[in-house]
């Protein structure tokens, strides 16, 4: 459980937006730029016979003051955020048979946030806006081990997401829509009594979004790691990976 916060009432020497004049120049105290946050993290670990269960359950809020410019400074302008999230993971070492293992995971989350401006102190006019999200996301990853030196580890997963703002001044509304199919492969090959090793894999998620045509976005990357010294209670490590990683923006974004 986590809390934080700060009243930010700082003082700050001000040139007044004029540089080259220093007869206005003062230091002025910070306002409206105090914020409150706080989170809570829920974790257990359970077994289900040869499945091994993990529930994640994240909650967090932010209220804040949104300042403006130094030159002129808000009284009443705030944002506040929230989120909630909750994820399960099964794992089971073994799967139908001693080469295959395999990992499901799940989990939804809902996301809001309120951006008010009642005296329209930030140059965009007087704002009450809300933003309401929600993402659903489900996961297939096995991985198939040929003897104990190759393995491959794959990836099937769909996301949901959903979007709506709201504006409370004139009841304007805008919703929006995501899908999202993904899969991608991995393959891992140790050599020198497994010191050395070597990855590489690519992801590819397709993308059906509301009113845009569907699109393909391609993560690719290679890796590679040599264990400098390894015995039971110290191994040293060197390793290099390179990575090219593509995604949509969020709809809050």
């Amino acid at each position: 459980l986590v809390y934080r916060g700060a009243e930010n009432d700082f003082s700050f020497f001000d040139d007044n937006g004029t540089p080259l004049n220093r007869a206005d120049d003062s230091t002025i105290v910070r306002a409206n730029a105090q914020f409150d946050q706080g989170a809570v993290l829920l974790r257990h670990v359970h077994r289900v016979s040869d499945w091994r269960l993990t529930a994640v359950g994240l909650g967090s809020f932010q209220d804040q003051g949104v300042p403006g410019l130094a030159v002129q400074q808000s009284e009443e302008s705030n944002l506040g955020q929230g989120r909630a999230f909750f994820g399960l993971r099964a794992a089971r070492s073994r799967f139908l048979s001693d080469a295959l293992d395999l990992t499901l995971l799940a989990g939804g989350s809902l996301e809001w946030q309120r951006f008010q401006d009642p005296l329209g102190e930030l140059g965009v006019g007087v704002e009450d806006n809300r933003d309401r999200g929600w993402l659903g996301i489900a996961s297939l990853q096995p991985t198939v081990w040929f003897g104990g030196q190759v393995a491959l580890r794959g990836l099937v997963e769909w996301q949901g997401e959903g979007f709506t703002n709201r504006s409370e001044l004139d009841g304007a509304v805008f919703n929006a829509n995501r899908q999202t199919l993904a899969a991608g492969a991995e393959l891992e090959v140790a050599l020198i009594d497994d010191r050395l090793r070597f990855t590489g894999g690519a992801r590819m998620d397709g993308q059906f979004e509301s009113d845009q045509s569907p699109r393909a976005l391609w993560s690719p990357h290679v890796g590679a790691s040599y264990a400098l010294y390894a015995q039971e209670d110290l191994q040293i490590e060197a390793y290099a990976t390179g990575s090219l990683a593509e995604r949509a923006p969020a709809f809050f974004e």
